[in-house]
């Protein structure tokens, strides 16, 4: 089992009331070090090669303000900002290279607001909105969705966590492959599908969930019976 050295010292740079804790890996590496000052903590983790781990502060040991994560080669790999323990605040997650992967904000540990994710060369890939209550986080707005080569993907709404109003879907040469209606989760209105030179493939009527009408065409658009 790892042995890890402890050694706590009072600093003379520092008043009579704070002092510095370290722990060693049993390499003889640091581990970690605490400064305490008053009710607060500064802590630092490290890697075994010394690069750092993790740095952030404790206050009446609960997590308080930028804490950050790192990978072995010193890259930032998360930064969170907390308050009384709790995400609150701008938080961000990236890869080994320093490009953002995640962007977005937390309400007392619930996402709230406007979300972003990215692709590993930091071309956009999604967008989201987000509302925060003292219970749950819901999708409440509007969303994108984005191909690598930057081409749009996907757009809709939620309302509460549902899907609400008009729902579009491309493929990456740009052709419109999907367009769907919701009413606060359920279908409502019509639904439809395209072939990929764009010409109607089927057209669906519904009203609060249920199907009303089916209307089925050929590639060049020819009303044919319906096989789904």
């Amino acid at each position: 089992m790892r042995y890890i050295l402890i050694i706590s010292s009072i600093l003379t740079t520092m008043s009579a009331q704070d002092s510095k804790e370290l722990e060693y890996y049993d390499s003889g590496g640091l581990l970690s070090e605490r400064v305490y000052s008053g009710d607060t903590i500064f802590f630092v983790e490290y890697y075994d090669n010394g690069e750092k781990m993790m740095e952030g502060v404790l206050v009446n040991n609960l997590q308080h303000g930028n804490w950050i994560d790192y990978y072995e080669n010193g890259a930032i790999e998360r930064s969170a900002t907390y308050y009384n323990d709790k995400l609150n605040g701008e938080y961000t997650e990236y890869n080994n290279k320093g490009v953002p992967l995640i962007r977005g904000w937390f309400k007392k540990n619930k996402k709230d607001g406007l979300w972003s994710e990215f692709f590993e060369n930091g071309n956009k890939k999604s967008q989201i909105e987000f509302s925060a209550s003292t219970l749950s986080e819901k999708k409440n707005g509007h969303f994108k969705y984005w191909y690598n080569s930057g081409k749009i993907k996907s757009t809709g709404e939620y309302k509460n966590n549902l899907e609400h109003g008009t729902f579009l879907s491309w493929n990456e040469t740009g052709s419109l492959q999907y367009e769907e209606n919701y009413h606060l989760g359920e279908k409502d209105g019509e639904w439809k599908v395209f072939w990929k030179n764009g010409k109607l493939k089927f057209k669906d009527t519904y009203k609060n969930g249920k199907l009303i009408s089916e209307i089925c065409f050929d590639n060049t658009e020819k009303e044919i019976n319906c096989y789904k």
